[in-house]
This record gives structure tokens, C-alpha cells and sequence, in this order.
């Protein structure tokens, strides 16, 4: 089953938050590969950086799921010790047709 969900917002109302709080339920609730895509790639990296790391500090459950070596390079791509990556990027098709995640 595929369940699609469609929100609709005014500006500054918060539908960020619902990716961030998804990236912090999925790895401990629903493990499966997850991507999740934003205007740029710039932008991708500051979100990374100010909100989805921040809130997994925070989150004791996803804090025990991240590997010992969490101090990667890349701090837009996550795996996992139960083996759920989690990829934050820009719109790019080349970035999309390598990596298998969920619908």
C-alpha cells in the first residue's frame, strides 16, 4: 500500500517541520530508505546543519540508531545501524536515478 498525503500550506506555516519530524519517526518507526529534496543544494546543507542534526541530538531513540562514526564529510547523507539511509540534497535527476527509496 501506498499512502500519499497532500498539505497544503500558507507561507511560514511549518511544512518543513513535518520532513523534520519524519526524518526523526522513519528510523525508528518505518526503517526504509529516505530522501527527502529541498530548492537547492546549498539550502540542503544549511537545513541539515541548523534543524535535522540538532533535532536527531535531541531525539534519544534516533541518537542510539546513528553509526559511531557520525562525523562523516557528507553531513547530508545518514545511514543508519539499522540500515535506513537518510539522504537530504537539492533537486538534481542525476542524484535520483542512483538510489532506491521509498514512495
Amino acid at each position: 500500500k501506498i499512502r500519499v498525503i497532500s498539505c497544503r500550506f500558507p507561507v511560514r506555516a511549518g511544512k518543513s517541520m513535518l520532513g523534520d519530524l519524519i526524518c526523526l519517526w522513519a528510523p525508528v518507526n518505518a526503517p526504509g530508505p529516505l530522501l527527502w529534496n529541498l530548492q537547492t543544494d546549498p539550502l540542503a546543507r544549511i537545513h541539515c546543519k541548523t534543524r535535522i542534526w540538532p533535532n536527531i541530538f535531541r531525539c534519544q531513540p534516533v541518537l542510539d540508531l546513528l553509526p559511531t562514526d557520525r562525523h562523516a564529510k557528507n553531513i547530508r547523507e545518514i545511514h543508519f545501524r539499522n540500515g535506513m539511509p537518510l539522504y537530504v540534497q537539492g533537486p538534481a535527476l542525476r542524484s535520483l536515478q542512483g538510489r532506491g527509496v521509498r514512495t
